[in-house]
């Protein structure tokens, strides 16, 4: 028995021994793999623009798991590795790999987070906000990722960001003062996405303190006041006058090189042009309309088709915007604290925009409206990405712009949408080509409408069904518009330059105008009644009588060259619009232009403030 005993010994001991050579052998493995693949020129996630491998990720995250699972590895090394790991999700999700949503994901209620990438972002992000309570950067990034539309946990966004600002990791002294800045304004918005209007208010005032002149955050502001109906404290309205009058001055110091002036209103054919005629609208920077319903060179009934679309889309996971529906008054997209995104199915967001076509569906002040917009829209199918095929041959009858400036899921229908032969010039100069879709409800009287806003590029637009309003203003005009940051130059192109930095500095005569961007897009205008704006406070002159409309049907076209305001609204049920964008003549010119004007707008603005420094002293 003794023997029996003692040979069994030997064989567990062996049988151990076997196991720690084994583990031991399988670590140096994985840490031979693990270790270059995180520190790596090649594969490093912390390099933002290296271009990810599926394959090669897969590999690297599988040893670095291994390696993790060894609790004698040093803290050091451990935070390292979930920081890289971490880093990889974000890496990922910013190219749009490795999120693909699995079926037996999607409607799963344990798993929260359907994205394989943003799933391993925040896993290892809250392990690092545990193990490192006091790091700021921590807490930052899963604060901001937990706003993701992949994510939309807005509870733990609002947790993790207070922490980073009031909590455990707001004395780190690393953290650099733009990122405290960007924490504040990721706080402020994840307290309005939850409905806390006030509390948003509260930390967006405080912000407003800190940063008079962040035109982004007085706007937030006023949207967190029009929200909730709360009276607006008099120090911060103290501090919002203050702005305005810093905008009336800067918009009163503003240059123009722009030459159209005094247009009414704007050509219509019911043909399509030539390429000289298009060329010379172009040129002179002029819009114009078309009316091809009986001549389209598309077929729209295919383009608006569900069924169609479903056939080619059908796997498509992809962002949204949602908002609730106002009862008897315009809903609002693209814009403010109440704009949310969503991510789901193409297919379930046609069944939500045809589910409203009946108008008496939409009744209640609690029904949310949804709208498609590429432009900003993140596609989840993996192949998209990786399987991206050369255009085909191009012909007289059939030009197709580069496969990349096709925005999913336009990049299936390539065939379906060629490009007439007028932009055969300028074809290279082609940086979108956008899907908007979505429904409006007139049974209620309610519409939905985009801001007043410009572009930064040409744009033609093509609207496929529905009914689309444009409210247009020429750019010479610009100056007097209640942009969220005011215009200072407006360039022959028709392209305005905002002021829109939280700071504007010069510190010496040789240094460079540091410019740091505002969040907020400033080439909006803030006032959505287009009648209470006033041209001329002489003649008491309102927008109203500058302003040109245009209404498109199905099949109609809009050319504007950039620098043309315009406010869309969209009546007559479901609408479907492509669009196409592209540089404007001199575009390669146009960032030594902005800096030439900053520059001298710079040096008036420090005159004048000597000027009312003196004054004060007198």
């Amino acid at each position: 028995t003794t023997m029996y005993l003692f040979i069994n010994l030997i064989i567990l001991l062996i049988i151990i021994i076997n196991i720690l050579l084994v583990k031991s052998i399988r670590n140096e493995r994985e840490e031979s793999i693990c270790q270059p693949f995180l520190t790596s020129k090649q594969t490093s996630p912390l390099i933002s623009y290296l271009n990810r491998n599926l394959t090669i990720d897969e590999e690297g995250e599988f040893a670095c798991e291994v390696v993790l699972q060894d609790e004698t590895l040093p803290m050091q090394i451990r935070v390292t590795i979930h920081e890289g790991l971490s880093l990889l999700g974000i890496r990922q999700a910013e190219q749009n790999i490795n999120t693909i949503i699995e079926d037996i994901f999607i409607n799963n209620p344990d798993i929260k987070i359907k994205s394989p990438a943003h799933r391993l972002a925040m896993r290892h992000l809250k392990i690092l906000t545990e193990m490192l309570p006091n790091v700021f950067r921590f807490h930052f990034r899963a604060g901001f990722w937990s706003l993701n539309p992949y994510i939309n946990n807005y509870e733990e966004a609002a947790s993790y960001l207070y922490q980073a600002i009031y909590g455990t990791a707001s004395n780190d002294t690393s953290t650099t003062q733009q990122d405290k800045y960007a924490a504040r304004r990721e706080y402020a918005r994840a307290l309005a996405y939850q409905g806390l209007y006030y509390d948003a208010s509260e930390e967006l005032s405080k912000l407003l303190i800190d940063y008079p002149n962040d035109r982004g955050t007085a706007y937030l502001l006023r949207e967190s006041f029009r929200l909730t109906n709360t009276t607006v404290n008099p120090s911060i309205n103290y501090l919002l006058y203050k702005q305005k009058q810093s905008n009336q001055m800067i918009s009163s110091l503003a240059t123009s090189n722009y030459s159209t002036n005094n247009i009414k209103s704007i050509d219509s054919y019911n043909h399509l042009l030539t390429s000289n005629e298009f060329t010379n609208y172009v040129t002179n920077r002029l819009p114009f309309s078309l009316s091809l319903t009986n001549n389209h060179f598309w077929d729209l009934n295919r383009l608006i088709d569900h069924n169609y679309l479903s056939n080619h889309f059908k796997d498509l996971q992809i962002q949204v915007e949602k908002q609730k529906q106002l009862v008897d008054k315009e809903t609002i997209f693209g814009y403010g604290l109440d704009v949310q995104k969503e991510i789901m199915s193409f297919d379930d967001f046609l069944n939500k925009i045809d589910s409203k076509a009946d108008k008496h569906v939409v009744n209640t002040s609690s029904s949310l409206l949804y709208y498609l917009n590429t432009q900003s829209t993140i596609y989840i199918n993996q192949n998209e990405r990786i399987d991206r095929r050369q255009p085909t041959n191009q012909s007289n009858d059939k030009l197709e712009a580069s496969y990349s400036v096709y925005r999913p899921p336009l990049n299936r229908l390539i065939d379906d949408i060629p490009l007439p032969a007028i932009f055969e010039g300028i074809i290279d100069d082609i940086t979108e080509i956008n899907l908007w879709m979505g429904n409006s409800f007139e049974s209620i009287t309610n519409k939905t409408t985009s801001r007043l806003h410009y572009d930064a590029t040409d744009n033609l637009y093509i609207l496929l069904q529905g009914t689309k309003t444009f409210e247009l203003i020429a750019p010479s005009y610009a100056p007097y518009l209640p942009t969220l940051s005011p215009i200072y130059h407006i360039d022959d192109s028709g392209l305005s330059f905002t002021y829109n930095p939280i700071k504007f500095d010069l510190a010496t005569e040789d240094s460079n105008i540091y410019y740091e961007t505002d969040i907020v897009n400033s080439h909006f205008v803030e006032s959505v009644d287009l009648n209470s704006i006033i041209i001329d406070p002489l003649t008491n002159q309102s927008i109203d009588t500058i302003k040109i409309v245009v209404t498109l049907n199905a099949g109609d076209i809009l050319y504007l060259p950039t620098g043309w305001f315009h406010r869309v609204t969209s009546s007559n049920g479901l609408h479907k619009a492509i669009n196409i964008w592209w540089k404007p003549p001199g575009w390669r010119d146009m960032v030594n232009k902005e800096k030439t004007v900053a520059t001298k707008l710079f040096h008036k603005l420090n005159s004048i403030e000597k000027i009312d420094s003196t004054k004060n002293e007198l």
